[in-house]
């Protein structure tokens, strides 16, 4: 059995993305993250640094970025980037 990755490694997969974007490194430190929950369970969570954002679907393992005008820049898929970890028996 596997599980996705983890909040923490898309974050900082985030964070390195909007620098390769332009961003510069100290506004990234200041990224504001936000979760939407479906009762208990994550179910998006959305970075948002210089008026730009980041929306991760969780189940979709998809992050895509936007500019401030909401233009689509990039999308990710999360199975391609982060290796999945598998699970203890």
């Amino acid at each position: 059995m596997t599980w996705g990755p983890s909040a923490r490694e898309v974050k900082r997969l985030v964070a390195r993305t909007f620098i390769e974007l332009g961003m510069p490194a100290t506004a990234v430190f200041r990224l504001k993250e936000t979760v939407l929950f479906d009762g208990d369970r994550p179910w998006s969570h959305t970075y948002r640094v210089e008026g730009a954002r980041a929306v991760w679907t969780v189940g979709e393992g998809i992050v895509e970025f936007r500019d401030a005008e909401g233009r689509l820049l990039l999308t990710l898929n999360l199975l391609e980037r982060i290796v999945p970890q598998r699970m203890a028996a």
